[in-house]
C-alpha cells in the first residue's frame, strides 16, 4: 500500500533507467545538514493523525482550498483523478478547519451532463497509514459527491443527481461563466503548533506591489540560476529545507521519505541533464489573507495556466525526456523582516 499513497512533495520522479551525472562536488553546508537530519527533528514530535484529500472530477475546472490557502488548481483536464494527498500541512491550530471548493464549466454557460466533482476527507493514525489493511482504519471526516451538475425550476441552485441542492451557482461571472461554490467545516488537530502566518507574518497586500513582485521573481530566477549552474548551493539548500520544513513535521514523514526528498533534490541541483526554463507569462498572486504570495502562470497552454511557473526540464542524449511544472514556492515575510522566505 505504502508505493500506492506516497505522495511526491516536491519534484516528480524521473525513472530513466540511468544514474544522476554529477557536475561538480558541492560544500558541506548547514541548511544540506539540516536538511538530511530532518527526520531527527520529526520524530522529537507525537504522532499525529494523517489526514488525507482524496477526490475525482470530469468536465469541470476546479480550485480547492484549505484554511485560505490553494491546495488545488486545474485549468486543464477534463477527467482526473488525484489520490491520497497529506494535508495535514494546511491546517491550522484551531479545531475547525475550512475547505472551499470552487467549480467552473470548462466550455459554454452551464455544466455539461457529464460534469462531477466527488471528495472523501478521512484520517489515520500513523502506525496504520502503510498497513496493507489501511481502509480497515478508516476514520470518516467527509464524503462528498455529486454525479452531475444542474438548475433547480428557478435556475439558480446546482442540484445532485436526485435533486437535492447542494450549492448556488452564481450569477457573478468568472472569466464569462457561472460557477459552483461550496464551503465545508471539519474538525482536525494535530498534537502540536503549526506556524501561524496570519499571527506572525505581514499582509503583503499592503505593500509596494511593484517592489514585492520583483522581490519574487528575482527569488524565482535565483533559484533557477542556482539549480541550471550548480552554484550558489547554500541558497540552494535553505530553499529546499524550508520548503520540506513544514510538509515534513505536519505529516511525521518518515525516515525513508525525507531520504526521498533529499536524493531527489540532490539529483535536481547536482545532474547536467536537469535545468529550468527561464520565467514566462506569470502573474503575482496572493493566499491565506495575503500572507503568502506565489508566482503562477497566466500561459495560454491549459496544462501550465494557474500552475508554479517553475517548468523544469530533463533531457537525455540532447533530447527532452521529461517536463514538470509540479514544484512551486510560497513565501511569507515575518513582521520583524523585511526578507521573503519560502515557508512550503
Amino acid at each position: 500500500m505504502k508505493t500506492a499513497i506516497l505522495t511526491i512533495l516536491l519534484f516528480v520522479l524521473f525513472t530513466i533507467g540511468c544514474k544522476p551525472q554529477n557536475k561538480e562536488s558541492m560544500n558541506t553546508i548547514i541548511y544540506k545538514e539540516k536538511f538530511i537530519n530532518l527526520y531527527e527533528e520529526v520524530k522529537t514530535k507525537p504522532e499525529p493523525p494523517l489526514y488525507i484529500y482524496e477526490f475525482n472530477y470530469s468536465d469541470v475546472n476546479i480550485e480547492i482550498y484549505i484554511n485560505n490557502k490553494l491546495f488545488f488548481k486545474s485549468y486543464a483536464y477534463s477527467d482526473e483523478t488525484q489520490n491520497y494527498q497529506l494535508i495535514n500541512h494546511y491546517l491550522n491550530n484551531e479545531l475547525t478547519q475550512k475547505l472551499k471548493i470552487v467549480v467552473k464549466p470548462l466550455d459554454g454557460e452551464l455544466f455539461s451532463e457529464q460534469s462531477y466533482f466527488t471528495f472523501r476527507l478521512s484520517s489515520f493514525e500513523k502506525k496504520s497509514y502503510y498497513d496493507d489493511d489501511i481502509w480497515d482504519n478508516e476514520q470518516k471526516i467527509i464524503n462528498y459527491s455529486t454525479d452531475e451538475f444542474g438548475r433547480d425550476s428557478n435556475g439558480d441552485f446546482a442540484v445532485d443527481k436526485d435533486g437535492n441542492t447542494i450549492g448556488y451557482i452564481k450569477e457573478k461571472r468568472l472569466e464569462g461563466k457561472p460557477y459552483f461554490e461550496k464551503e465545508f467545516e471539519f474538525e482536525a488537530s494535530i498534537p502540536f503548533k503549526l506556524p501561524n502566518v496570519l499571527e506572525t507574518s505581514k499582509d503583503l497586500r499592503k505593500l509596494d506591489t511593484v517592489v514585492l513582485k520583483k522581490q519574487v521573481v528575482t527569488y524565482f530566477n535565483r533559484f533557477i540560476k542556482s539549480v541550471n549552474n550548480s552554484d550558489d548551493d547554500a541558497f540552494f539548500w535553505e530553499t529546499m529545507y524550508r520548503k520540506a520544513y513544514l510538509e515534513c513535521m505536519a505529516n511525521y514523514r518518515s525516515e525513508e521519505e525525507i531520504n526521498e526528498l533529499y536524493e531527489n533534490a540532490e539529483f535536481v541541483f547536482s545532474d547536467k541533464r536537469v535545468t529550468f526554463l527561464p520565467l514566462e507569462d506569470y502573474e503575482m498572486v496572493f493566499y491565506n489573507e495575503g500572507r503568502l504570495v506565489t508566482l503562477e502562470s497566466t500561459s495560454s497552454d491549459l496544462k501550465k495556466k494557474g500552475k508554479s511557473v517553475l517548468n523544469l526540464e530533463l533531457r537525455q542524449e540532447g533530447k527532452e525526456v521529461k517536463k514538470s511544472n509540479k514544484m512551486q514556492f510560497y513565501f511569507h515575510i515575518p513582521k520583524d523582516s523585511k526578507e521573503l522566505e519560502v515557508i512550503f
